[in-house]
């Protein structure tokens, strides 16, 4: 207030819309082009609200000067005498603050309207200037409001057909992002040029390098995800959290990024927020969402999205697999509950009795957890060893014998048949020869299943896992539409661009910056000359896997692709080893693993990740002496000769 131009808080820019709001009825019409200007009522300071409505009809040229401080309404017309000058018809307002300078901009002059991008609409250059709230008014009747220009597909109505990219670029910059949406509920949408739709890892490292440096601005970027949390760290959730050493995301802990990076940024961040659909064709996803302690409806319109909306646990769809108790581990509400019931055992006794179904990562992290917490836990594995796709037979009996060392009792080769339960709640898993496990709580980890449906169903391709199929840059089949993380099948070069699928935080978190890059240097868009000046630079990335046990003092490493020949290099049974698979004569993976005081550390994975990296050709003397070598040190100093 007063003739600084100050910039008004939030909070009290929120407190103006709510007194604004007791003023206005339900008539849902706007005015476009009023102002707002707040003065000092009182000498004790007490603001005092005054509405101006202009007395004719909005033009392209109607000036919209203000007071030194002022917040600007914007909305659609509604056609006003000159005696009507009251805020009784007035609803659905969005404001901002502006300076002096600002409002000088909304003057649309002919001199003015010279800079203005050929084919926006009148609404789309009040957007522009006006873009301090995360909400642009767009009430039923601007549906079908006509662009200026040549360009009229707002309108409905058949652009030029000569075919040219620079009308098509501007027909994407157009209104018709926002034309024909009847399925808006409250009347508002916002036009994002980059929109990022998932709340894990990828999605926390694509926003990291889109506001990197050299990087868009905060405002610039939209963030909607289902969880309730900002994106954090998932690998988190097996290990510590779930031990309890570890804070809620709720509470800062394992984010990708701070809270205080969003709050400096300025993104906006949809929380509590599930897109139902994507509309490729006009750019828009439709959400519902509770982020603000109701179930409302909302369109976001975007020019470039990235989809990290990764995988979903597999469910076990066997009978009685609907019984309460019966959990899986991919979000913080997921472990949550996990730990209540370890708490307090649904049964009533001191301890609960734990399955859990999955030989794989989550399996073997999760029952390590329990079996920490002093949970009996039996560990459930269909196959005749652990984690088949990269364990060999004898790596596979020294983790089978170390978890049972530290309590976990190891059932291979057999499959839950049934589920049975007491009051809604699993008591027991009948296996498929018959044998009986009680259990309180079952916790399942039998794969995953790609979170895709939105972009199979909008058309964009994908394989026949359902993994959105990417190129080389993680661009999709449709236009100004990347995909990262889990949910991507990507050209691997290890395997000589066969598409491929890499469930993995490393991946997940290479591949969110790459792709934000790309987008935030305007390359990558399919049809668009400018993807040359990404200069050729295209995604690599080398497998990796991780997995530790911080208390039983554990931790393992991969790099590469597990096919081939294993060689491997110490005693497997120590716990504290190396394997190399090599394929003809190159070595194309490598693994480390450690026990107790590590012989090498993070510098004998370093080791590791540069063998693996060196591609190295192996001659047949090469081969010979790998099971003599001692160490990492000495497999590295072969491959060097």
């Amino acid at each position: 207030p007063g003739g600084g131009g100050r910039m008004l808080s939030a909070k009290f820019r929120a407190a103006v819309l709510g007194l604004l709001a007791l003023s206005l009825d339900n008539s849902r019409q706007l005015v476009r082009g009023s102002a707002l200007s707040l003065t000092n009522a009182s000498p004790a300071g007490a603001l005092g609200l005054a509405l101006r409505i202009p007395s004719r009809t909005w033009t392209g040229t109607q000036q919209l000067r203000g007071e030194a401080s002022c917040l600007a309404l914007r909305g659609g017309v509604e056609k006003r005498s000159e005696s009507d000058s009251n805020v009784s018809g007035l609803t659905d307002v969005s404001f901002d603050t502006h300076t002096p300078s600002e409002f000088e901009a909304l003057d649309f002059t002919a001199e003015d309207m010279a800079g203005v991008p050929t084919g926006l609409s009148k609404e789309q250059v009040m957007q522009e200037m006006l873009d301090g709230r995360p909400e642009m008014m767009l009430p039923a009747h601007l549906n079908r409001t006509k662009a200026s220009g040549a360009n009229k597909a707002v309108a409905g109505e058949n652009a030029s057909d000569s075919g040219d990219s620079e009308d098509e670029d501007d027909r994407n910059d157009s209104a018709e992002y926002l034309h024909g949406i009847e399925e808006v509920r409250d009347g508002t949408v916002r036009l994002f040029p980059y929109l990022v739709l998932g709340g894990g890892n990828a999605a926390g490292y694509a926003l990291k390098e889109l506001l990197g440096p050299g990087g868009v601005q905060g405002k610039e970027v939209c963030l909607i995800s289902d969880e309730k949390y900002l994106p954090y760290e998932r690998p988190a959730l097996s290990k510590g959290y779930m031990l309890g050493k570890a804070p809620s995301p709720e509470n800062g802990g394992f984010l990708c990024n701070s809270e205080k990076f969003y709050a400096e940024s300025g993104i906006d961040a949809r929380l509590c927020s599930r897109v139902t659909k994507v509309d490729l064709a006009r750019r828009l996803l439709f959400v519902e969402s509770t982020r603000f302690g109701k179930e409302w409806e909302d369109v976001v319109a975007f020019k470039k999205l990235l989809f990290a909306t990764g995988c979903r646990p597999r469910a076990l769809e066997v009978p009685g697999a609907s019984l309460r108790n019966i959990l899986y581990c991919r979000n913080v509400e997921d472990v949550d509950r996990i730990t209540k019931l370890v708490q307090s055992p649904p049964g009533g006794g001191e301890k609960a009795n734990a399955l859990v179904v999955g030989g794989g990562y989550i399996g073997l992290e999760v029952s390590a957890c329990l079996a920490q917490l002093g949970v009996p836990t039996t560990l459930l594995v269909r196959g005749e060893h652990l984690l088949p796709h990269l364990f060999t037979a004898e790596m596979s009996v020294f983790f089978e014998r170390l978890w049972a060392e530290k309590g976990v009792a190891i059932i291979k080769g057999h499959e839950v048949a049934r589920f049975e339960g007491m009051v809604g709640n699993v008591t027991t898993a009948v296996l498929e020869d018959g044998q009986e496990l009680a259990c309180d709580i079952c916790v399942v980890g039998i794969g995953s299943v790609p979170n895709a449906e939105l972009l199979r169903e909008a058309g964009v391709k994908v394989d026949g896992r359902g993994a959105v199929l990417v190129d080389e840059e993680l661009r999709t089949s449709a236009r100004d539409v990347w995909a990262v993380g889990d949910v991507v099948a990507f050209p691997a070069k290890g395997r000589g661009g066969e598409q491929r699928q890499q469930e993995h935080v490393t991946h997940a978190r290479a591949s969110g910056a790459f792709a934000a890059k790309a987008m935030a240097d305007g390359a990558g868009s399919v049809g668009d000359a400018a993807q040359s000046a990404q200069s050729g630079e295209v995604y690599t990335y080398l497998p990796m896997f991780y997995s530790r046990v911080d208390a039983w003092g554990l931790s393992w490493r991969f790099f590469g692709e597990a096919v081939g020949e294993v060689k491997v290099v110490g005693d497997v049974q120590s716990g504290t080893f190396s394997a190399f698979w090599i394929q003809g004569s190159a070595l194309i993976g490598a693994l480390h693993c450690t026990l107790g005081a590590s012989d090498a550390g993070e510098g004998g994975f370093a080791v590791l990740r540069r063998i693996v990296e060196s591609k190295a050709e192996l001659s047949a003397a090469a081969l010979a002496a790998f099971s003599l070598c001692p160490s990492l040190e000495e497999v590295e100093a072969l491959l060097a000769k």
